[in-house]
């Protein structure tokens, strides 16, 4: 094409003693053959055309290459061609001679009047890379149009390459167009294959399905390769994207997407297929399109969410000095992101415990298929606690709690996690009693396919899917438990899993004893768990009147929920001296493997006893301390200024990573206890079984 304006180039020779600058003449070297008989430039000036307005286009012939050049900068070349009756599909094609320029072509289609002239944009201008070829189809209705080509930003010229365009049009190769949006949808059934195309740049294929209650949606969305990223959402009448799912490698890749839905009620839903971001098509590779509905074996569908949660009790569950009835439930993972909500409310749980478990039933699987079960869905359950200072409408609102913090232990009983804004976080839920909810505890199936331990190889089938919660409760009157799948994107419908769930109160009297966290933290932020201590006394049995331990003054505590941690204070029994201690101690049989501790300060310094892990203890009774040389030494020293502290937990086994905590040895009950008493035997460092030295008394 020729241009009707002239750039004026300068070109500097630099020599040796002289700088020689070429003039720009008034007429351009190249114009087609007309002022050069060999056709060749004999400068870098600009071509002259005609078509820089709509008016002006030039007439393109379907399917045949034009060419031309973008410059000056911010030129324009216009030309016209018409979609006949028939066709809806218009393919462009536009590229560079060589890549090895700075413009970044792009071009847009206008509708035209009778006289040619611009009226709107039809399609949106493409944003290429520099060089790069333009490959596209466009869905236009039948018409006469202008298509102008320029550089993207206008900000780029190239006066020695020519671009190629070639436009055609064909007929929409999808009978089920027009289906562009839901009042075009093309209705279908549960089970009715549809093929159909995504022809063009920002082509959607809409199809309507209408839902019975109780259903989960199956789409499943084949192709073979194509030239864009096949895509399937599924929206509800009234708009709202409930899952969207995508091939990005669809170019490269065939597609074969299959996805099961959840879905919150009965009505009328809309599948719709398109490229995954309207930029791409591919007119000549057809998709296939089922969506099959299921019927929901889980009756307690919707429970989706807070506000649908399933009830536990109708009425208010009361923790006594017994465990309360279990409640039972039994649910499905239906679709990836299932999550199966439930509501228990409670009432005089000032200092309750509650005991909560998840487990699926995989009893008639093969060992094969357990382990396949396992490696797809992880069983997981959430224990969702109202914040009552955080009030709320909407779930955007509760993504921090009105809970200030300078670090995580600052939110410990809500999850342990401060953010950068110095507010607790919430679970962005808002919960249906007008407050957030924050999560306070949540387990789940542990055992990774990345530990040794957790191959088929290892054992003949994995452990239980199961996710179990023993947590304490605050004196709220409802909290929320939430079943899941991990990691959210597994659907097994088929499979059930029960929930059983029941409360008390904690029998031990000197509860709470220490912070309360998700998961025992490490290393053990000791002097938080110690300002929770519980006092003691040592019981002097020494004088004329001895008060020694006997029945009534020994203290009695339990692990009674998981992660338990009872602390215990006791002053030095001789602050500036030194005296000689024994220690009773009982623990009755039961599953817990119970330890205990003295700590000076933030450090260990006495192990009264230890364990190892068994799947039941035996019964325990034992005296640390006395005067002969049978005993072992237990004293307090005139070097000790501070208390003494004494610290009883349940001891758990790690997988080989060394920081994954094997589910199994978690251990706790509230019909174990334990029991132990202080006393001071002697006034001074009874030698043996003690040492006397310089300093003082030791071992």
């Amino acid at each position: 094409m020729k241009r009707t304006n002239s750039l004026c180039l300068g070109f500097v020779v630099v020599a040796a003693a002289a700088l020689l600058t070429a003039s720009c003449s008034g007429e351009p070297d190249l114009v087609d053959g007309e002022n050069n008989a060999n056709n060749k430039p004999t400068s870098a000036q600009c071509e002259r055309d005609e078509a820089n307005r709509a008016e002006d286009a030039v007439a393109l012939t379907a399917g045949e290459s034009t060419t031309g050049y973008i410059c000056p900068i911010a030129d324009k070349d216009w030309y016209r061609f018409s979609v006949p009756a028939s066709d809806r599909v218009v393919q462009v094609s536009l590229a560079l001679a060589s890549a090895l320029s700075q413009l970044e072509l792009t071009y847009e289609i206008w509708s035209t009047d009778a006289a040619g002239k611009a009226i709107a944009a039809v399609s949106r201008p493409l944003a290429t890379a520099i060089g790069e070829k333009i490959d596209t189809t466009e869905c236009i209705a039948p018409g006469t149009y202008a298509l102008v080509v320029r550089d993207h930003l206008d900000s780029a010229q190239d006066v020695r390459h020519r671009y190629e365009l070639v436009v055609n049009t064909l007929p929409d190769p999808d009978s089920n167009e027009p289906n562009d949006d839901a009042s075009k949808a093309t209705a279908i059934v549960s089970g009715q294959a549809k093929s159909g195309t995504v022809a063009c740049r920002g082509d959607e294929d809409w199809f309507a399905i209408d839902v019975p209650a109780r259903h989960l949606m199956r789409v499943r969305l084949t192709s073979a390769k194509a030239a864009y990223e096949p895509t399937f959402s599924v929206k509800t009448a009234d708009g709202e994207t409930v899952v969207r799912e995508s091939n990005l490698s669809g170019s490269v890749k065939e597609t074969a997407l299959d996805r099961y839905v959840g879905l919150s009620g009965a009505g009328r839903y809309f599948v719709v297929v398109s490229d995954d971001n309207g930029l791409h098509a591919d007119p000549k590779v057809p998709y296939q399109l089922t969506v099959d509905l299921i019927e929901d074996r889980d009756t307690n569908e919707p429970n989706n969410s807070a506000a649908t949660a399933t009830p536990l009790s109708q009425n208010a569950v009361s923790c006594g000095t017994s465990w309360s009835s279990t409640m039972e439930f039994r649910g499905t993972i239906g679709a990836p992101g299932d999550n199966d909500w439930y509501r228990l409310p409670l009432q005089g749980c000032e200092k309750g415990i509650i005991e909560a478990e998840m487990v699926f039933d995989t009893a008639s699987m093969s060992n094969e298929q357990q382990w396949e079960f396992a490696s797809k869905l992880q069983a997981t359950l959430t224990m969702i606690r109202p914040h009552e200072a955080t009030s709320c409408t909407a779930d955007a609102q509760c993504a921090a709690l009105e809970m200030p913090c300078s670090e995580n232990l600052g939110c410990a009983g809500y999850f342990e996690t401060c953010r950068a804004d110095r507010k607790c976080a919430g679970a962005l839920v808002c919960l249906p009693e007008g407050v957030c909810g924050a999560n306070q505890v949540q387990r789940r199936y542990a055992c990774s396919n990345q530990l040794p331990e957790c191959q088929p190889s290892a054992a003949p089938a994995p452990g239980k899917n199961q996710a179990i919660i023993a947590a304490p409760l605050f004196g709220e009157n409802v909290v929320y438990l939430r079943a899941s799948d991990f990691q959210a994107q597994a659907a097994m419908p088929d499979v059930f899993y029960t929930l059983r769930v029941r409360v008390r109160n904690d029998p031990d009297d000197h509860e709470p004893s220490n912070l309360f966290t998700n998961l025992v933290q490490n290393p053990l932020p000791i002097s938080r768990h110690q300002s929770f201590a519980t006092e003691i006394p040592v019981h002097d049995c020494t004088g004329e009147q001895p008060e020694c331990c006997s029945g009534g003054t020994w203290i009695r505590g339990h692990i009674a929920y998981e992660s338990d941690q009872d602390w215990y204070k006791y002053e030095h029994p001789c602050r500036g001296d030194d005296c000689t201690l024994r220690f009773h101690y009982r623990v009755d049989a039961g599953p817990v493997d119970v330890v205990m501790n003295i700590y000076r300060g933030g450090s260990l310094w006495y192990t009264i006893f230890d364990n190892e892990q068994r799947d039941t203890q035996p019964a325990i009774n034992g005296v640390l301390g006395g005067m002969s040389a049978q005993n072992k030494c237990f004293y307090g020293s005139k070097l000790h200024n501070g208390d003494y502290y004494l610290h009883v937990r349940d001891i758990f086994e790690l997988y080989s990573d060394r920081a994954t905590v094997k589910p199994e040895s978690r251990n706790w009950s509230a019909d174990q206890s334990y029991s132990f008493c202080v006393e001071k035997i002697s006034n001074q460092c009874e030698v043996p079984p003690c040492k006397l030295f310089d300093n003082g008394c030791g071992l």
